[in-house]
């Protein structure tokens, strides 16, 4: 086989995967959470929330913008638990100002401490 025949097959291919992904896959919301972050930041969000402390002043804060924008420090996180995770999530740019401790358990999650 030469080289244009290869060629012309791997187009072929290439396009034929294409339109499948394009007609099948088109309007789904699929994510590919690869790095560590990123996969518990998605965990955390398709979870409910408990506050523990209802003194805070958290009367707008919308915990899925501050999930977009923050990051998970691993350092301070207890991840060795088997049940309830702890992760320290340390919010940017307009969250700046915001830490939160959160304990991930199986079905809801649960703010131990919310630091601004």
């Amino acid at each position: 086989m030469n080289f244009s025949k290869k060629i012309k097959l791997f187009s072929f291919g290439l396009i034929l995967g294409t339109f499948f992904l394009i007609t099948f896959l088109n309007g789904k919301k699929l994510s590919c959470n690869y790095g560590p972050e990123a996969r518990v930041i998605n965990n955390l969000k398709q979870k409910k929330w408990i506050f523990e402390n209802k003194n805070l002043a958290i009367d707008n804060f919308n915990y899925i913008d501050f999930l977009e924008n923050c990051k998970v420090v691993f350092n301070k996180s207890d991840t060795s638990k088997d049940s309830c995770k702890i992760y320290f999530l340390k919010g940017i740019r307009k969250y700046e100002e915001i830490i939160i401790s959160a304990e991930n358990c199986i079905k809801s999650v649960k703010i131990i401490t919310l630091k601004n």
